[in-house]
Order: C-alpha cells, then sequence, then structure tokens
C-alpha cells in the first residue's frame, strides 16, 4: 500500500519510501515543559499519532521517538528573550526540576485523556547533555563553529544552502540587526551551540565553560542518537520550518555532511472560528483537562482502560 506525503524539504507530496524495508524511524518535536500543554499543542501529536498508527497499519514497525525540552531556552525560537524554564520557576514559586516534573505529568495525562498513543521514545534534553556537547564537539572539528565570550556559535556562512529550507530572506535578516552588538556573532542570523552562563539556574560544564546547550542541538542529537545519522521522518510544527528546523538541517550538514531526515513534515495550528491562532500568549487556551472539567470530553468505559469521547456540543 503506497503512502503519500507532503514533504517541507521539496515543497512536493511525495511517495513514501523507507530506509530499511517494513521499518520507519520518526522524530517529533515534542513540549516544551514550563507551563499547561493546551490543546493547540496537543493537535500536533494527535497527528502524528495518526501517522504513526497509519504506518503500523500499512505493516511497517515503526520506532517513534519524542523529545521533552526541560533545559531553560530563550521565549523566541531565536536567541533572544527570556528564559522560559526560569519564567515557569519565577511564576509558581518552585524550582526548574519541579517545573519539568509537572508539565511532563500534565503533557502525559493529555495524551491519555485525547487517546494519543505514548512515543517508543520520551527523551529529556536534560538527561541527554552529553550527547549534545559530543554532537558540538564534532560540528567545531569540523569548523562548522566558533567560540564568543558568550558561546559557542554555529557559523551559517559555511552552510551555502543555510536558507533554502526555511526560504530566508537573509538581507532582511541582516538589516534587523547590528551584527557587531550582537554577542560577537559573524552574521546576526548564526545560533548559539552552546550559551556560557555560569549564573544560568541550569547549567553544566562542557569544553568552551559552564552553561547550557543551545536548543536546536538538542533535537538533533537525540534524533540521531535514537534513530541513526540519517533517518525517516521528522515532524514538528509550521513554527519551527524557518528557525528550529532550518537549523537542525543546518547542525546535521555540520556534523554528518547530510540532513538527518529524509521527509519534513509540518502541522498547522489549531485556530477558532476567526482564525486566531490557540496560543498562551493570546490567553485563548484550553487544556484537554479542562474539557473533561466542561464535560466537553467525557468517559466512556472500555474493556482495556478508559477511553474519551468528544460530545455532540
Amino acid at each position: 500500500m503506497d503512502l503519500y506525503l507532503s514533504n517541507t524539504l521539496t515543497g512536493k507530496k511525495e511517495k513514501f519510501v523507507a530506509n530499511k524495508a517494513n521499518e520507519v524511524g520518526i522524530y517529533s518535536c515534542g513540549p516544551t515543559v514550563y507551563w499547561n500543554q493546551h490543546i493547540g499543542h496537543m493537535y500536533a501529536y494527535v497527528q502524528w499519532d495518526v501517522l504513526v498508527r497509519t504506518l503500523r497499519f500499512i505493516g511497517y514497525k515503526v520506532k517513534w521517538v519524542m523529545n521533552v525540552t526541560d533545559v531553560g531556552h530563550m521565549t523566541s525560537d531565536e536567541d533572544t528573550g527570556l528564559d522560559k524554564m526560569e519564567k515557569g520557576a519565577k511564576r509558581e514559586g518552585i524550582s526548574v526540576w519541579d517545573v519539568a516534573n509537572k508539565y511532563i505529568d500534565q503533557f502525559k495525562d493529555s495524551m491519555k485523556l485525547l487517546g494519543i498513543t505514548p512515543p517508543d521514545i520520551l527523551c529529556r534534553a536534560t538527561e541527554n547533555i552529553p550527547e549534545q556537547i559530543q554532537l558540538n564537539q564534532k560540528i567545531e572539528k569540523n569548523k562548522f563553529a566558533y567560540l564568543t565570550k558568550k558561546g559557542l556559535v554555529y557559523d551559517t556562512g559555511k552552510f551555502s544552502d543555510y536558507s533554502k529550507f526555511g526560504d530566508l530572506n537573509l538581507a532582511e535578516m541582516k538589516s534587523g540587526e547590528d551584527v557587531e552588538v550582537d554577542n560577537e556573532k559573524k552574521l546576526s542570523w548564526d545560533f548559539f551551540l552552546w550559551a556560557i552562563n555560569p549564573n544560568h539556574i541550569m547549567k553544566w560544564e562542557s569544553p568552551w565553560g559552564e552553561g547550557y546547550p543551545g536548543w536546536h542541538i538538542e533535537c538533533t542529537a537525540m534524533s540521531t542518537k535514537y534513530l541513526g545519522e540519517n533517518f525517516d521522518i521528522h515532524t514538528g510544527g509550521v513554527e519551527h520550518i524557518k528557525v528550529h528546523h532550518t537549523n537542525e538541517i543546518a547542525q546535521g550538514f555540520a556534523a554528518f555532511g547530510m540532513r538527518t531526515a529524509n521527509y519534513w513534515l509540518h502541522n498547522g495550528w489549531l485556530t477558532g472560528e476567526g482564525g486566531e491562532k490557540m496560543s498562551k500568549s493570546l490567553g485563548n487556551y484550553v487544556t484537554a483537562q479542562d474539557l473533561v472539567k466542561k464535560g466537553i470530553l467525557k468517559k466512556q468505559g472500555v474493556t482495556k482502560g478508559v477511553k474519551y469521547v468528544m460530545t455532540k456540543d
């Protein structure tokens, strides 16, 4: 049975061909666990669960890997803004580690309530720091990185195809920032592989100084750890295309000389009647737990466990 996928990499709907006969490796960008995951977030995992179920129904043996970002990073996809984990800790008056554990549990509960099959591997960024350091060392050894006072930075000037995946207008990006002020970066869109910050709450020792890994490196490190240097499918939201996945592709070429995934799939956003995106910043979000409390998502007894169904309302 043939399966066709819309591949962001080529901009085309393509017949799916696995690297290995009857086996598929899938990596999905998972949640950042500093706050509740609402159904706008969970909408993505419903879609990728359907993909996994379809592949298994066809006859493939699927290995589904998903990360959990429990390392402090910036509130934007770039290297700017407030740290998400520290923001969550200050909001609730608990440690960043307790924040992570609390919202990992909420994410797992949301998957259960919505009937989403758990991934085969749910890996935490904080438990894979050595792998991220090792990958950064490889990128540095291959001369795709340089060191500034604030960290190890990916040298996008060494990767000629950097702008292709996200169809980026680098001229506009360059005019948007002062490169000289931007932490000694050669180009304003060069990004951190490791941030040196001994005052950061979540920090580790590294060859470049005490600090924490860049957000993008965790996905490249963990996807290749569990699925190999080249695997079948990488999934994420459309918001990941221009920054996160663009940078993942750049890291793959720097470390391995190739893209880590063959098919890059992206889900859209869950929107309201007016087309407004569900988001925490807009305050228009609803969690799976809220749906249960409101009686919109109801329990039904089944032979194995508990099944939840949406009411007609």
